[in-house]
This record gives structure tokens, sequence and C-alpha cells, in this order.
């Protein structure tokens, strides 16, 4: 159920990744096919990425006795109707990079789509120190997919192949837009779990 539930999630973020990444395609006159094979492409690219992106966070929290699981990045928000304070998820991860995208026309690339939250199994935690996850130990666990999204940006520049400069273009944009201190993304939990290594990860993706 997990699984499927974040299948859809990384489907719909690579849908608008596509539109992020796709939204300025540098011809002069407008092609429907050769734009619309554009956003295929990236959608594609992002899908790869952000599927990277999952597994890799997986693989190291299992390591440090722990799951993580992805959903769309969304903020809550407070309305009040009829005289009562309303409270609901505001789609962030929808609506930041859309409109990053339309006031900058594609010249401007913010793709924080996702959010990741981190939990324990007690019974991986057996024999460690401490039972509950520390600050510390859920900054490494975030700080992990952006640091392997830029290695895999830096291995692909040494090609000099159109489709992998685009995937490395992806993936320096997705590690950088995560790691923007903001509430939902992973920055900030690197930030308040270690600033040393917020700082130290922070220059090495720049």
């Amino acid at each position: 159920m997990q699984i499927n539930q974040e299948l859809k999630t990384i489907l719909l973020a690579s849908l608008i990744l596509s539109i992020v990444f796709g939204f300025e395609d540098n011809s002069n006159n407008l092609n429907l096919q050769i734009y619309l094979a554009n956003l295929i492409k990236f959608f594609i690219l992002s899908f790869i990425a952000l599927i990277i992106h999952n597994i890799i966070q997986k693989f190291y929290a299992e390591k440090v006795g722990a799951i993580t699981e992805i959903s769309l990045w969304s903020s809550i928000a407070k309305v009040k109707l009829f005289g009562k304070r309303k409270m609901f998820k505001f789609p962030t991860g929808i609506v930041a990079p859309l409109l990053v995208t339309f006031i900058s026309l594609g010249q401007v690339f913010f793709a924080a789509t996702i959010s990741t939250e981190t939990r324990i199994k007690p019974a991986y935690r057996i024999g460690r120190k401490f039972v509950r996850l520390t600050e510390y130990e859920r900054a490494k666990i975030a700080v992990i997919s952006p640091i392997a999204h830029i290695i895999i940006a830096i291995l692909l520049n040494f090609f000099a192949m159109p489709i992998l400069n685009d995937f490395a273009q992806v993936n320096t944009m997705i590690a950088i837009s995560t790691m923007l201190p903001i509430p939902g993304l992973l920055g900030l939990t690197v930030l308040f779990g270690s600033k040393p290594l917020y700082i130290i990860t922070t220059v090495f993706i720049l």
C-alpha cells in the first residue's frame, strides 16, 4: 500500500518537474510535437531521478534503524470560514515549482516537490544506544539523497551527450531545491540536526 502511494507521489512530482524543466525549450517557433516530446523527456528523467532519490534514502535509513516515506510537499494552512478556523494541506510541492516557472518564464528551476517522513521500527533499534532517532541521525538520512544527486550530476558531466546533460541538470536542481531550509524540505531537517553538516553539504552542492 505504501509503495503504491509513493509511486503515485513520484508520478505526480515527475509531471510537475516535466513542466518545470520543459517549459522553455529554447526554440524560436512553437512546434507542439517537439514541445510535447520535450515534456515527456523531462518526465522520464525526473521520474528516474526521484526513484533514485527514494531508493537511496530508504536504503540508508534502514541501515540506521529507520524507515522513510515520501509524500507530496505540503504546508498546513489555516483559513477562517463562517467564523471557524479550518486547517487544510496546501499543495506547496505543486504550486511553488509551477509558480516560479511561470513567473520566470521557465528561466528559473525550482524542483522541490516531495517531502520525507522518517520514523523508526523499534525492532531495528535493538542494541543501539538510543531507541529513538537522534536529530543528527535524521539529518544524515535527509542529506544522503541530495549528495547522491550531485555525485550523479558530476559523473554525467563527463559525457558530452545532451540527454545525459539534461539528466545532470535535473539531479542538480533537485538537490539544490530540496536543501533549502524551508519547512517540509530536507534542508531544514539537516540544518536542525547538524549545522556543520548543512554548511558542508551546501558548499559541496553549490
